[in-house]
C-alpha cells in the first residue's frame, strides 16, 4: 500500500538482468504479477508457484533462461527443490528481493520457517545486491533480518530506510462487550453501519480460529451482509475465489484468520475489525493498516474480550517450541539417534533436514524453528 514494491519493480524493468523476488504467499505473488501484466502492461514478469502444471513451469524457466524475464517471483519453499536450485546457477540474476521480510524473523508476528531457506542462497549470491522489504519490523526483527541475510557482510553498501507509519485518515476504536452474545451483536451492528454507510463499502473481520471464521460469516449473511469466511483450511481454489470476489467488490466482508491479507492492496476497505485481539502490536498495525488506503476515512476497531486472551495463549503455546522440546531434539540429533544420521571419525554428525522430520516424528514447522535456533546457537551448521 505504501509503494514498497515499486522500489524494486521499476529498477528491474529498466536494466538488463533478472530480479528474483521471494514472496511468502501464492495469492500475493499472483496479485503482483497480474497487476504488472494487466494494469501496467509489463510483459517481462512471471512466477513459479505450486498449482502450475509441469508444462507451465517449463515455459517460465525457458523464459528466464532465454532472458525474456526481468522479474521472477517464487515462494520460499521453491528453494528446497534441487532442480530449481541447479537452474538458478544458469540465470543472469542481478538482484535478490525478499518481500515481507519480517517472515524471516522468529521474533516476527508472522514468522514462516520456509523463509529460513533463503539463507542457503547466500553463498552463491555474494556479489548480488539484496533488498529486504517489510511494513512492520521492530528493532529485534530488523536485527534478525540483517543477520540472517548477512546484509552487513557482503562487501556491498548497506542502508536501512524506514518510513512514517502514521495514517491520519484511520480512526481507531476499542470496545469491551460484556458477553459473547453482545460481542456478536456489536460486530454485526458495526459491519452494517460502516459497510452500509456508502456504496461499495467493504471490510475485513479478523478472528482467531477457522471455526469462528465460518460461524461469524454465516451470522453476517443471516443479517443480509455479503460475507464469506477465509482461512487456511479452505481449498486453495476457494480461497482464491473469495479473494477475487472481495477485490471486485462482490463480497462486502471477509471474515478471516491471519491467513488473509498479506499483500492485499484493495484501496477502498472502510474498516478492519479485530473480533479477537491480534497476536502482537505489530500484527495489529499491519492488519489495521489495510483499511483506508485510498486516503479516505476508515476504521480500525478492536473488540476486547478476556476469552480471546485465553485462546491466544493456547495458540501461542501450541506453535512455539518449548525449551524442553529444543533440548530433546538437540540431544537426539547429537546422539545420531535416528536413521540417516552418519557419525564421522572426527565425531561430527551428518544428516538432512528431511531425515530429521521423517525420523523424529515431530511437527515440521516447529522443527524448522528448532533447527534455526540450534544453528543460531552454533550447535549445528548447514
Amino acid at each position: 500500500g505504501a509503494g514498497k514494491s515499486l522500489t524494486f519493480q521499476l529498477p528491474a524493468l529498466v536494466r538488463p538482468g533478472l530480479t528474483l523476488v521471494i514472496s511468502p504467499l501464492i495469492a500475493l505473488i499472483r496479485d503482483q504479477v497480474q497487476k504488472l501484466r494487466h494494469e501496467a502492461e509489463v510483459k517481462y514478469v512471471n512466477c513459479l508457484v505450486s498449482g502450475m502444471t509441469s508444462m507451465e513451469q517449463e515455459e517460465v524457466l525457458a523464459e528466464a533462461q532465454n532472458k525474456r524475464l526481468r522479474i521472477l517471483y517464487v515462494s520460499p519453499e521453491r528453494l528446497r527443490d534441487p532442480r530449481f536450485r541447479a537452474f538458478l546457477d544458469k540465470l543472469p540474476i542481478v538482484q535478490l528481493v525478499v518481500d515481507e521480510a519480517h517472515c524471516i524473523s522468529t521474533w516476527g508476528h508472522d514468522f514462516r520457517p520456509d523463509f529460513l531457506e533463503i539463507s542457503t542462497l547466500l553463498p552463491a549470491t555474494k556479489s548480488i545486491p539484496i533488498q529486504a522489504l517489510t511494513a512492520t519490523a521492530t528493532t529485534p526483527v530488523r536485527n534478525e533480518i540483517e543477520k540472517t541475510l548477512e546484509l552487513g557482510k557482503r562487501g556491498l553498501p548497506f542502508v536501512t530506510m524506514t518510513g512514517d507509519f502514521r495514517r491520519d485518515n484511520l480512526v481507531f476504536r476499542v470496545f469491551h462487550p460484556s458477553s459473547a452474545k453482545d460481542r456478536d451483536a456489536l460486530t454485526v451492528s458495526l459491519a452494517q453501519q460502516i459497510a452500509g454507510s456508502e456504496k461499495g463499502g467493504t471490510g475485513v473481520i479478523y478472528v482467531a480460529t477457522r471455526r469462528e471464521s465460518e460461524r461469524l460469516a454465516a451470522l453476517l449473511r443471516s443479517r443480509n451482509i455479503a460475507a464469506q469466511p477465509y482461512h487456511a483450511g479452505l481449498a486453495t481454489a476457494t480461497r482464491h475465489h473469495v479473494q477475487e470476489l472481495f477485490m471486485q467488490g462482490e463480497i462486502q466482508v471477509v471474515v478471516a484468520t491471519n491467513a488473509f491479507g498479506m499483500g492485499v492492496d484493495k484501496q477502498e476497505i472502510r474498516f478492519v475489525i479485530h473480533y479477537d485481539h491480534p497476536n502482537s502490536v505489530e500484527a495489529y498495525v499491519q492488519e489495521s493498516g489495510r483499511a483506508g488506503r485510498d486516503g479516505k476515512e476508515a476504521y480500525g476497531i478492536l473488540i476486547y474480550s478476556s476469552a480471546t486472551q485465553r485462546t491466544h495463549r493456547f495458540l501461542a503455546k501450541k506453535g512455539i517450541p518449548t525449551s524442553d522440546e529444543i533440548a530433546e531434539i538437540a540431544k537426539r540429533v547429537l546422539a545420531a539417534d535416528f536413521y540417516g544420521a552418519v557419525r564421522h571419525s572426527d565425531g561430527s554428525i551428518f544428516t538432512s533436514f528431511e531425515n530429521i522430520v521423517t525420523e523424529l516424528d515431530f511437527e515440521e514447522a516447529k522443527l524448522r524453528v528448532i533447527v534455526h535456533a540450534l544453528e543460531q546457537a552454533e550447535v549445528i551448521k548447514r
